[in-house]
């Protein structure tokens, strides 16, 4: 029971944070959106700065086991692309979690040393794949970071321009969104 109550708030909490942004929404709101004493929050996430990194924390795992499942599939196609096919199919399959991760990544309550932190986690594998491609001097010797924010920002665009197109996130327009990335970075 302990376990359905803790995923009735973070899911609750996920859908009024994308709503109502996290200083709109009340603890007292998700407790009654999930169905549970208010009670229950503060025994199972202590705040609700605590329900926000759980709820982060348990995205950030389904995103990566997404993409870890699909850098394994065995696929013929370049890993760069399979990697961006899935994490842009992912945002745009899961809307409210692009949402959350994009008012998380954007919160002005996150200092930039935590903001640092949460791409590196979120995008890690991006790091890698930018480094060793600067390596073999196939991407532009300019700063990982940046790099990475640029991706993940361009990914957060893709995906929102498909779900603005009716959700239409085709195999020509993953394609067309990914040629565009690699167009920046290889040199």
């Amino acid at each position: 029971m302990k376990l359905d109550k803790k995923q009735a708030i973070l899911d609750s909490a996920l859908t009024l944070f994308v709503q109502q942004g996290f200083n709109g929404t009340a603890t007292a709101k998700i407790a009654q959106h999930a169905g549970v004493a208010n009670g229950s929050i503060f025994h199972h996430f202590h705040s609700k700065q605590g329900v926000i990194d759980a709820l982060y924390l348990d995205l950030k795992q389904q995103f990566s086991e997404t993409l870890i499942l699909a850098s394994q599939a065995g696929s013929n196609d370049d890993e760069s692309f399979i990697l961006w096919r899935c994490a842009l199919r992912w945002f745009v399959d899961n809307p409210e979690k692009l949402q959350f991760f994009k008012l998380y990544c954007d919160s002005p309550d996150i200092s930039d040393q935590v903001h640092q932190q949460v791409i590196e986690q979120l995008f890690g594998f991006l790091y890698e794949m930018i480094e060793y491609g600067k390596q073999c001097n196939q991407y532009k010797p300019l700063d990982t970071s940046y790099l990475v924010q640029l991706i993940q920002g361009s990914l957060f665009v893709s995906a929102e321009y498909a779900l603005n197109a009716g959700g239409e996130c085709d195999e020509s327009f993953i394609k067309q969104s990914y040629d565009i990335i690699m167009g920046i970075l290889k040199v």
